[in-house]
């Protein structure tokens, strides 16, 4: 699945990913097995 980081909080290390699929996603940043990968668009 491919989206968009739509939300980010350092406060609680939380996010929320909006896929491709128009789902939104919720995510904590200690997570790492998720398979998040970062692409910027510049």
């Amino acid at each position: 699945m491919k989206g968009t980081l739509a939300d980010f909080n350092f406060q609680i290390n939380e996010g929320v990913i909006q896929g491709d699929d128009g789902k939104r996603y919720s995510f904590f940043g200690s997570e790492r097995n998720i398979g998040i990968s970062i692409c910027s668009k510049f």
